[in-house]
């Protein structure tokens, strides 16, 4: 029996549709898989967005102080001491992330204004509830010439804002409860 070089390059032709059929196959399985953790990565669905209570002045809980996480990545913050503070975040995993802020008061009183550079370089993870985080980093002081003044620890707790959960309905205190959410 003899076959005819044409039925022989067709059939070479699929198989290598059907090789590359299942490899595509195969890739579009892989990127299912990862769905979840890529959507852990974007800002946009992390469980960070949103706006959150920093427990800022644990002994005066009227100088709390409030922050967006931006869906987009980028930060904002409003403070009664420093005033506002702009920054980003980026997600490291399912429930942490990376956050640098800026300030532009380098003095902590609360009636004086001292220009300079105030940087905020923090880690977070958020607890099992979604509703509260504990963060914790350095910040670092300079002058308006760059010239370091100081660099001292942060760690502070913080807890989600919502209409159901906000410091005026007293669903949340005005001092957020402390201490570190368990992984």
């Amino acid at each position: 029996m003899t076959t005819s070089p044409s039925s022989s390059f067709v059939s070479r032709r699929a198989a290598l549709a059907g090789l590359g059929a299942g490899g595509l196959g195969v890739a579009m399985a892989a990127r299912a898989l990862n769905a979840s953790a890529q959507d852990a990565m974007d800002p946009a669905t992390h469980l960070l967005a949103g706006v959150w209570q920093w427990n800022a002045y644990p002994e005066q809980p009227e100088l709390s102080n409030f922050a967006i996480f931006h869906p987009s990545g980028t930060y904002t913050e409003w403070q009664p001491v420093a005033g506002e503070a702009i920054g980003l975040w980026r997600p490291t995993g399912e429930r942490t992330a990376d956050l640098l802020f800026i300030f532009t008061d380098a003095n902590p009183a609360i009636d004086v204004y001292e220009p300079g550079i105030v940087t905020f370089t923090i880690t977070i993870e958020i607890d099992e509830t979604g509703d509260a985080l504990a963060a914790e980093g350095t910040i670092d002081v300079r002058d308006p010439g760059g010239v370091q003044r100081a660099t001292v620890p942060f760690r502070r707790p913080a807890t989600r804002l919502t209409f159901d959960s906000n410091p005026t309905t007293g669903s949340i205190p005005a001092t957020p409860a402390s201490g570190t959410p368990s992984s």
